[in-house]
């Protein structure tokens, strides 16, 4: 009797000290991971991220870039962490959506290992050309490749990445054939169009408005609904090919692994919430391409992202023998 009360009163002084590191969480510094190289988009988006979350949570965070397989050695990182709300991830799309859909090693798994605290931003992708090439329009691409069929090249910054399988899901939908040039990521895929190696490339708006606004390359066709402020005279996919509701584009999310206690996902919510809709957050990435995110409940972003795995799944079942070729 004496050792179960000593048991009982471990327990009951267990959950005394979790119950009070939560209250007060955070107590100390915080480490987001990043797990993207430092100077893209995506990173000035997890360092700024990581300035407003110091500002509301009265803690330094610590930015870590451990970037890798696509955003798949951060991420991993991040599922093998303690879940006690001292190890983000700035998620994104190519982690969670289309790495297990192209991928074998993987060892996570997105629905088994995180939660999803708020999405941050998004950014639509974007058919890009090089401004000396014979390529003006998205239908000189369509044409072009109706009269040669897989000899129209493509870059972009990896074999089964998101812009790929966008790129041949748009190449389905027109009823052509495209012959994609993979690169080790959007930088020398760039410098690729920009000497006029490749004629064409597919990047995220994020990554391609500078090239666009110094007239190193042509933006051909948006893939978002409407035209972007920032490129207002670049047509969307729509507009530029006929094709109706051709929609494509990448996200970001606060991510933590999945036992996180709930109490600290809620707090980490209603901060971000605050962020999110704070003008000097969002004036940060006014020239960048980005689209941040209006605040949702989490029940709300699990949902988008549920239906974005699927999405880019249906997709993928579509291209895939494409991919393989």
């Amino acid at each position: 009797m004496k050792l179960n009360r000593i048991a009982i009163g471990l327990v009951v002084a267990a959950f005394s000290v979790i119950g009070t590191a939560r209250a007060d969480y955070p107590n100390r510094a915080i480490n987001l991971i990043v797990p993207n190289p430092p100077g893209a988009t995506n990173d000035k988006l997890g360092r700024m991220l990581g300035q407003w979350l110091n500002k509301y949570l009265k803690q330094p965070v610590v930015i870590e870039n451990r970037a890798g397989a696509a955003m798949a050695i951060g991420t991993q990182y991040v599922a093998n962490s303690p879940p006690d709300g001292y190890t983000l991830l700035l998620g994104g799309a190519s982690a969670f959506v289309t790495n297990p859909l192209v991928r074998s090693d993987l060892r996570y798994n997105f629905h088994r290992d995180f939660k999803t605290v708020a999405l941050i931003a998004k950014s639509p992708m974007i058919f890009l050309a090089n401004p000396s090439s014979s390529f003006k329009s998205m239908q000189d691409v369509v044409q072009t490749a109706e009269k040669h069929p897989g000899e129209v090249m493509y870059a972009t910054a990896g074999s089964g990445s998101s812009l790929n399988i966008a790129t041949e899901g748009l190449a389905a939908d027109a009823g052509i054939r495209l012959e994609h040039i993979p690169y080790q990521g959007s930088a020398p895929a760039m410098l690729a169009v920009v000497k006029g190696e490749v004629p064409l490339m597919t990047e995220v708006v994020s990554g391609a408005v500078a090239y666009i606004k110094s007239g190193q390359v042509r933006g051909l066709g948006v893939g978002s609904a409407q035209r972007l402020p920032l490129l207002p005279n670049v047509p969307t996919v729509e507009e530029a090919t006929g094709i109706k509701n051709f929609r494509a584009g990448t996200w970001w999310s606060l991510t933590v692994p999945h036992a996180t206690p709930q109490p600290i996902i809620e707090k980490l919510r209603h901060v971000v919430d605050k962020i999110l809709v704070d003008p000097s957050f969002q004036a940060i990435f006014q020239n960048d391409g980005l689209t941040i995110a209006a605040p949702m409940s989490l029940a709300e972003t699990q949902d988008y992202m549920d239906s974005e795995v699927k999405r880019w799944a249906t997709l993928y079942k579509t291209v895939e023998s494409r991919l393989a070729k």
